[in-house]
């Protein structure tokens, strides 16, 4: 949808995709309130950023697993005929 993403610290289950979304600029980290009021101040007194790229890979990914879990569904369906 085009937003900016914050998060605290604590995201050791999630490294993988808040890297990715750092990498994109779509999230960041904040440690605090301040922190956050800082970034939110900013981010909306400055021009939008256009995500089309983002936008573009998550749907590119989403089709990616959704293909490959109905291969593995089906993979288990057939062994179990």
């Amino acid at each position: 949808m085009g937003c900016k993403i914050y998060h605290g610290p604590y995201i050791y289950n999630f490294k993988d995709v808040y890297l990715l979304l750092s990498q994109k600029n779509v999230s960041k980290q904040v440690n605090d309130f301040r922190e956050l009021a800082e970034n939110l101040l900013s981010d909306l007194n400055s021009p939008k950023d256009n995500n089309s790229d983002f936008i573009s890979l998550v749907k590119h990914l989403e089709q990616k697993i959704l293909y490959e879990s109905m291969e593995k569904i089906n993979l288990f369906i057939n062994e179990n005929k």
